[in-house]
């Protein structure tokens, strides 16, 4: 029970956190409706300046079916394409690794196997992509989300950048737009999260697509609100943590 206990507490808060149940709405609150307007305008402006394509902009309906419980009057389920550009990294074989990229200067880059279980990120590997190559490989910005979605990791290893990175084509950069990631972060971690992800791998290591994720539905908050949410998520982990000591 004391080996169990904190994990399942963690899973609770977690449920209660997307469902509009760990945090009080506040009428004052802008609606998640008003931040969904801003982001298809920042979208927009986004396929105006080359960055983004149309097809971008296209929302697919969500069906009453598709929802899995209800949510605040305030919240709205959203498509996570919608959310945040999703995207992979580049796979570098051990052999360029060890001749063209280790303890050599430029910007870090981090495979799977940098970030762990405890959603910590190991940025000291000795791989770094020099400024000369940097054209060929992916760019993870800072507070971006990085989630490993092929192998036995797939949707149990996960992390926040607190700087820009190259990395793994086994990991999946979340990019989101306007909206406070860390909520997006603790979403991933969730159980209905992990559960729709779980059922949608594929292949014989298990792996699930861009594709696949993008279509998976989230439950958003207004803004303001997502920030008291992970506010007292955090507060409660650091709780739930002084157990396992």
């Amino acid at each position: 029970l004391n080996k169990e206990l904190p994990e399942k507490l963690k899973k609770s808060i977690l449920q209660e956190a997307i469902s509009g149940r760990l945090v009080p709405q506040d009428p004052k609150d802008e609606p998640a409706s008003v931040l969904l307007d801003k982001i298809r305008q920042e979208k927009a402006q986004l396929v105006k300046e080359g960055k983004l394509k149309k097809k971008d902009l296209e929302e697919t309906p969500i069906s009453e079916d598709e929802k899995p419980f209800d949510i605040p009057e305030s919240w709205e389920w959203i498509r996570i394409g919608f959310l945040a550009n999703l995207f992979t990294g580049n796979s570098i074989s051990k052999e360029v690794k060890d001749r063209k990229y280790t303890n050599v200067k430029g910007r870090w880059y981090i495979a799977t196997k940098d970030v762990d279980f405890d959603n910590t990120i190991d940025y000291e590997n000795g791989v770094f992509i020099p400024e000369t190559d940097e054209p060929q490989f992916k760019i993870a910005p800072t507070n971006s989300i990085l989630m490993c979605i092929e192998g036995g990791s797939a949707g149990r290893k996960i992390g926040i950048l607190d700087r820009d990175v190259c990395f793994g084509n086994k990991l999946c950069c979340f990019c989101s737009y306007i909206i406070y990631n860390r909520y997006l972060y603790n979403y991933l971690q969730s159980s209905l999260f992990k559960e729709v992800f779980n059922q949608n791998k594929k292949g014989i290591i298990g792996g699930v697509s861009i594709n696949m994720i993008s279509p998976f539905i989230v439950p958003l908050p207004p803004l303001a609100e997502q920030k008291r949410i992970v506010e007292k998520i955090e507060e409660l982990f650091a709780e739930i943590d002084k157990l396992k000591k």
